[in-house]
């Protein structure tokens, strides 16, 4: 089975549980009936942009982030899933930690600076998160990040070719470290940004610019 069929599979019920604390939401779903049962194990990371433009659609974002691993149901492996929740420099609702923080506390030197840092975010996580390599024999580890935001890659609004520039460390970063990348464009995005996240994900040329992107495998969630 490759590893396309298998997120668009995940990404298509059973909850196995919900762990809070005051430094992480961590959400453990999938078919699979525990760890040792399951031959596919994913660590998924949602990171949102907490700026104020973002206001109106955080709570639902991470109602509907949690349903999608809650629900999940994966037709063709048993699949365990552990989803972590991260603003990228503030924090929200479910999204009750960050990445810019996560990274310092690895004693890391963090890219992403600003609340609207999609891209630096998802660098940082590829190259500091605590990426699990638990799988036992006929098991199998995935790894992925979904990037959740309406402004652009690189210290928000308008889309330009700094923005374009992140989205490209961002998007081979997750390639050279094996790290699924997803997009996930909120309602009333900025001009350009759609087209930007996808291509963050997906691969293509944008910006204007002979810029390219090379392909990760998968496609982004809308």
């Amino acid at each position: 089975m490759s590893k396309r069929i298998f997120l668009k599979g995940l990404l298509a019920p059973a909850l196995l549980g919900i762990a809070c604390n005051a430094n992480a939401t961590l959400v453990i779903g999938g078919d699979a009936a525990n760890l040792a049962s399951a031959s596919s194990i994913l660590d998924i990371v949602f990171a949102i942009d907490t700026s104020s433009s973002m206001a109106d659609d955080i709570s639902s974002i991470g109602v509907k982030a949690r349903t999608v691993i809650e629900n999940l149901s994966c037709p063709t492996t048993d699949c365990y899933v552990r989803a972590r929740f991260m603003g990228i420099t503030g924090t929200s609702g479910i999204f009750n930690e960050t990445v810019r923080n996560y990274v310092l506390d690895k004693g890391g030197t963090p890219v992403s600076n600003s609340s609207e840092d999609n891209g630096p975010a998802v660098t940082d996580l590829v190259n500091y998160y605590d990426w699990a390599t638990d799988a036992a024999a006929g098991q199998k580890n995935y790894w992925a990040v979904v990037t959740i935001g309406d402004e652009g890659a690189d210290n928000g609004s308008p889309v330009n070719q700094s923005d374009w520039d992140a989205a490209y460390a961002a998007n081979q970063a997750a390639k050279s470290k094996g790290v699924f990348l997803f997009s996930w464009v909120a309602d009333d995005p900025f001009a350009g940004v759609p087209d930007l996240f996808r291509t963050m994900a997906t691969g293509g040329s944008g910006g204007g610019t002979l810029l390219r992107i090379r392909v990760v495998r998968t496609s982004p969630v809308r």
